[in-house]
């Protein structure tokens, strides 16, 4: 449920949804906080990401998260 969640916490969301597909984050905290979990394999270059790779729930997460996360934001 994302109401309980923070701003922070909405975004590490949808950054570990990405961090699961193998996305190499170009921020240097996000990249050091993913390499803490063995589950974390840096494979794709941010230019070579595509969301392709997501399946239909985590394309409905990543949309549910981003629209909470923005609604907070403006």
């Amino acid at each position: 449920d994302v109401d309980g969640m923070s701003y922070e916490e909405l975004q590490m969301a949808i950054n570990e949804i990405y961090a699961r597909h193998g996305y190499i984050f170009k921020d240097d905290q996000l990249r050091t906080y993913y390499e803490q979990y063995d589950w974390y394999k840096e494979t794709v270059k941010p230019e070579d990401f595509s969301d392709s790779v997501f399946n239909e729930v985590e394309k409905r997460n990543i949309q549910t998260l981003q629209r909470e996360r923005d609604a907070r934001n403006n």
